[in-house]
Formats: C-alpha cells, sequence, structure tokens
C-alpha cells in the first residue's frame, strides 16, 4: 500500500463520518449522532491499525510479517470488545453507532477511487498489424 492512497484512505474516512453524523442526527437526534460518533471513532481507529500494520508489511520494514499479522488479529478481538462494551455496557445508540462505523467502508471503497492516475509518459510500443 503506497502512502498516498493510505493518506487519501484516511481522509475520506474522516470525512465520511463526519457525514453520517450529520445523517444519523437527522434520523436519530442526538443520540443517534453520538452512536454514530462512536462508531466513527471505533472505524478511525481501526483504520489506522490496519494502515500501521499494512504500511510496515508493504514496505518491509520488518524481517516476519508473522507478528503484523498477528497484532490484526489482536486488533479484531479487541475492536469485537469495544463493539460489545459500547453496545451492551455503555448503551451506544445502536443504530447509529452502526451507521458511523460505516465509515469505514465507505473509505476504503472510495478512497482509491478518489486518487488521480499518473499518466505514463513512456511511449508504447507499437505492436505489428498481423
Amino acid at each position: 500500500m503506497s502512502p498516498e492512497l493510505s493518506e487519501r484512505i484516511t481522509q475520506v474516512v474522516a470525512f465520511a463520518g463526519v457525514a453520517l453524523i450529520a445523517v444519523s442526527f437527522a434520523f436519530w437526534g442526538g443520540p443517534g449522532a453520538l452512536g454514530a460518533f462512536a462508531g466513527a471513532l471505533v472505524a478511525m481507529a481501526n483504520w489506522g491499525v490496519i494502515r500501521w500494520v499494512a504500511l510496515r508489511v508493504t514496505g518491509r520494514h520488518v524481517q516476519s510479517s508473522g507478528r503484523l499479522y498477528l497484532l490484526l488479529g489482536l486488533k479484531t478481538a479487541a475492536l469485537m470488545g469495544v463493539c460489545w462494551i459500547l453496545l451492551t455496557q455503555v448503551a451506544i445508540h445502536p443504530k447509529g453507532f452502526m451507521i458511523g462505523i460505516g465509515a469505514l467502508v465507505i473509505g476504503i471503497v472510495v478512497g482509491p477511487l478518489t486518487l488521480s492516475e499518473k499518466a505514463d509518459n513512456s511511449p508504447h510500443e507499437e505492436q505489428p498489424d498481423g
């Protein structure tokens, strides 16, 4: 993963989180917006760990990527625990939370689409007809 791509995805996740908080506020008021805010924070934290690991693995800053993959597994377990605590113990608005955490999906899908492709200035070899 290139640093430019990861930065763009981070920007789109943040922007989508803000937009989804506004949508949740429109549908469910303050409690929904608070749930979406919590979901967007979880999405940003989740993306932050994914980004950190992906940049280390693709940048070859480590000799063994096994530990980083273990970290991703532990991150997933921690994510499930955080979501459970927020939804059951803190009683965050579940629909708002679901909308807010969707910012990660939007960022990963839309982020790469917003990058402009670099023009290839090298001449292409012509293929013979035949």
